[in-house]
């Protein structure tokens, strides 16, 4: 029976077929644990779902690749986490709190920052790429710019995304224990670490460092 769960999920192993209901069942959960609402059980799902994903990531599931087929993909799941974040404050009668204005204006700044950081990744791979396929020639004198450090360009996506756990989390904290500044906190180490990552690539994409046309 499990093997054939394993085939039907399309995973890997047992361990990965246990990420993937952890991921399946967390993300009604989330929602679930919005409604009520209760803070302590949506903090413990979201985590679930955090981690699933990641462990899912890190293991190169094939179910991952269908989910971005099916429009379930990367970006999807974090912006339905962030989306419940938001209708938990309001459940907590809270969307009139400074809180909630901060924390819908983080997300949408976060989100924001998401184009320029895929454009620039985009662009480092592409210019980086020769114009012809080459075999066995020396290439010394075309003076191919340096790659960035594998760190930046590795799963990129994934890494930028999971950039909004500071806030996620400052959000949650503040919302139950009253103390605002946690929040606010978190949403500055968010949106400061997204700068901070964008401002790690943007020396790759100078002209010095970009290989040389045709």
């Amino acid at each position: 029976m499990i093997s054939t769960a394993i085939r039907l999920a399309r995973v890997g192993s047992r361990s990965e077929l246990a990420a993937a209901l952890l991921m399946g069942l967390g993300y009604p959960c989330v929602m679930l644990a919005a409604l009520i609402p209760h803070i302590w059980f949506f903090a413990a799902a979201t985590a679930v779902t955090y981690a699933a994903d990641w462990y899912l990531h890190q293991k190169g599931s094939y179910l991952v690749n269908r989910l971005g087929k099916v429009r379930a993909g990367l970006s999807i799941r974090f912006l339905l986490r962030q989306l419940m974040v938001i209708l938990l404050l309001a459940r907590l009668d809270l969307a009139e709190s400074p809180l909630f204005y901060s924390a819908v204006a983080c997300f949408l700044l976060f989100y924001g920052l998401q184009a320029p950081h895929g454009a620039l990744t985009t662009l480092i791979r592409l210019r980086r790429t020769m114009p012809v396929v080459t075999r066995n020639v020396d290439l010394h004198a075309v003076r191919i710019p340096d790659a960035p450090p594998g760190a930046l360009l590795r799963r990129s996506a994934e890494k930028m995304l999971h950039l909004d756990i500071p806030a996620v989390a400052g959000i949650l904290i503040a919302a139950g224990t009253g103390e605002d500044v946690i929040g606010y906190a978190g949403i500055g180490l968010t949106l400061l670490l997204a700068l901070l990552y964008l401002g790690a690539l943007v020396p790759y994409v100078r002209r010095g460092r970009l290989a040389p046309p045709a």
